[in-house]
């Protein structure tokens, strides 16, 4: 089938080639995929190129493992990174911006092994530096990057299992010990990607932040819970310093970004001990004269609606209490 990609006959059949292609790598696997079908790049006329096997991955990515992606990809994407750079060097910037899209290609399969791997335990430590090196230095990869972590802990967090709770004939839901096991190793990295994370969204454009939450609160979810406290507590407390120090643009748009990092972070809170707190902080804005502030403030409020409605149908009196006491 590969073969046929060339054959100028085929047409507009090669949409279905690659679609049959693509069929066939979810079934097998991309390890196997490239055992049969190895992707070569080629920058010189008449060598063998079957990049475009890339563009069949992409979207067709299962029964993967951190660790083919790490020894296959990683090393593939660094080459077209190093050949790249040597290409415009010598002038030739057209094979050089070609190089560069198939970098943007490899790094845009990390999603789909995030969402399916089963070595995450044993293979993200290998991997983290990478992925906390690219998201530092190179911003047009953050977008995969950031959905390949969300789409791991999501995926680790809904492997879930249902087993005997005491001797009272009842029952509970845990996650399964490999996705305990997966969440725990990502966890242990949680003290060098939030920190990191933070920092790219405080740094960000409004409208270039919402992966990045989305990849926070994922990861809030497999931090360990003393790490998050104190994560929450220190963006809780600059929330409130800069709320005091006035109420020029500057300071508004600011508080809008930190209720951002604290709503990230709001799911995978305690509802006992950080719950409370960030109602007391968000509470006096539900009525503040910036509609920026007044509108995260009701978002905070449906988050621990959703979140821990608990907490808030008792401090709104079981739904019949004054919004603002």
């Amino acid at each position: 089938m590969r073969d046929l990609y060339d054959d100028q006959r085929l047409g507009e059949a090669r949409g279905s080639l690659m679609a049959s292609l693509g069929l066939a790598a979810r079934a097998v696997g991309p390890r196997a995929f490239v055992e049969r079908l190895p992707i070569k790049v080629s920058t010189s006329d008449g060598g063998e190129d079957s990049s475009w096997l890339l563009s069949v991955l992409r979207g067709h990515v299962a029964r993967a493992t951190l660790d083919f992606f790490a020894a296959y990809f990683v090393p593939l994407q660094a080459w077209l990174l190093e050949r790249a750079a040597a290409l415009g060097a010598d002038g030739r910037t057209v094979e050089q911006k070609n190089l560069h899209n198939l970098h943007e290609q490899v790094w845009a399969l990390l999603p789909g092994f995030c969402a399916s791997a089963d070595d995450v335990a044993s293979s993200f430590p290998a991997l983290a530096k990478t992925l906390g090196t690219v998201l530092n230095e190179r911003p047009e990869l953050r977008p995969p990057v950031l959905q390949g972590l969300s789409a791991m802990v999501q995926h680790q967090r809904s492997l879930r299992e249902v087993v005997p709770a005491g001797g009272g004939g009842g029952v509970k839901v845990r996650p399964t010990a490999a996705a305990a096991a997966a969440l725990e190793a990502v966890g242990k990295y949680a003290k060098n990607f939030l920190p990191l994370l933070f920092n790219l969204h405080q740094a960000e454009p409004a409208e270039k932040r919402e992966p990045i939450c989305e990849a926070i609160g994922a990861y809030a979810h497999a931090a360990p819970p003393a790490l998050l406290s104190d994560f929450f507590r220190d963006v809780l407390r600059k929330l409130l310093e800069t709320a005091a120090a006035g109420s020029a643009a500057d300071s508004l748009e600011q508080q809008g970004s930190l209720l951002d990092l604290l709503l990230a972070l709001a799911p995978a809170l305690s509802p006992t001990e950080h719950a409370p707190l960030l109602w007391r902080a968000v509470r006096p804005l539900l009525s503040h004269n910036s509609p920026l502030l007044q509108k995260k403030a009701y978002k905070a409020l449906g988050t621990l609606a959703e979140h821990h409605p608990s907490f808030l149908t008792e401090r709104l009196g079981g739904g019949t209490g004054p919004l603002y006491a």
